[in-house]
């Protein structure tokens, strides 16, 4: 699957869309959202571009940019806890300290 992130991609395929409806209405209407500054974040995805024959529209995976090029130290720990899906308990919490410590940097 492609990510469509210009904006002359996604003009491209909102126009091809429109000529589908009422059975591309769905992804139409997202698209328009996209279109007028995203207010549900979403991103678009086909299957091959231009000549798409499925397109998916979703959440944007923001984990993967949030924490691209952060530096966590110890006083990060805590948050890193209440975020983690194993976390949210003093053991570990206790856990995530001491990695912060032993692998500052990453």
């Amino acid at each position: 699957m492609f990510v469509l992130r210009e904006p002359q991609q996604l003009q491209i395929l909102y126009e091809s869309l429109e000529e589908s409806i009422p059975e591309s209405l769905k992804v139409y209407g997202a698209l328009f959202h996209i279109r007028n500054k995203n207010p549900f974040n979403l991103e678009v995805l086909v299957d091959a571009w231009p000549e798409y024959r499925t397109v998916v529209i979703r959440p944007q995976k923001e984990w993967k940019e949030t924490f691209q090029n952060i530096f966590l130290d110890v006083s990060h720990a805590r948050l890193v806890n209440e975020h983690w899906e194993l976390g949210k308990n003093e053991k570990s919490l206790k856990y995530v300290e001491r990695c912060l410590q032993n692998f500052a940097g990453f």
